[in-house]
């Protein structure tokens, strides 16, 4: 084999070598994967509100408000001051040339407020969302798509809902006498 045969055949295999190794990347850099799940956001003061209503009172206030219009949320659970509601779908963010769906359930978590425990409620509103390009593929977690306007959407409506229900007057806790 003579010199200029052996660069030809030396080139062709760089060649060769380039184009494999850019095809390689180029699937590789291409192919969509399912995102990495995020801890729960960060504390939004517009997702949190006190309330002038006892926590067990605010609970059923809201287990009953959040199946109503205009939200109209199914609750999937409810124990010990947190509700965690079903999923309600919502156009999704614009990908290219179509929207996403994205579908957001809520966390709500119910707390005594520190000094009247038995008069008033901290309430906390938590969207979790989740999305997928089309119909027939499986949801994936969207932690980068941040939607604190649904959950203060919640909140509002929990609000609202607190102020049009009468306030039960709470059960003053019994005295305790201690005898020696």
């Amino acid at each position: 084999m003579d010199r200029s045969q052996r660069r030809n055949s030396s080139m062709r295999g760089t060649i060769a070598t380039c184009g494999l190794v850019s095809l390689a990347l180029l699937l590789a850099g291409c192919g969509w994967q399912q995102p990495r799940a995020v801890g729960e956001s960060q504390y939004d003061p517009s997702q949190a509100a006190q309330v002038n209503v006892p926590p067990k009172q605010l609970m059923q206030i809201i287990a009953q408000r959040l199946p109503g219009p205009p939200l109209a949320i199914a609750i999937d659970t409810m124990n010990d001051g947190t509700i965690l509601t079903g999923w309600k779908e919502y156009e999704g963010a614009l990908h290219i040339v179509r929207h996403w769906q994205e579908r957001t359930r809520f966390k709500i978590t119910i707390l005594p407020d520190f000094n009247d425990p038995t008069g008033k409620s901290h309430v906390q509103v938590i969207a979790e969302t989740e999305e997928k390009p089309s119909a027939g593929q499986p949801w994936y977690p969207a932690p980068q798509d941040r939607r604190p306007q649904r959950a203060a959407q919640v909140l509002k409506v929990i609000e609202q809902a607190s102020r049009q229900t009468p306030v039960t007057p709470a059960t003053a806790p019994s005295q305790v006498h201690w005898t020696r």
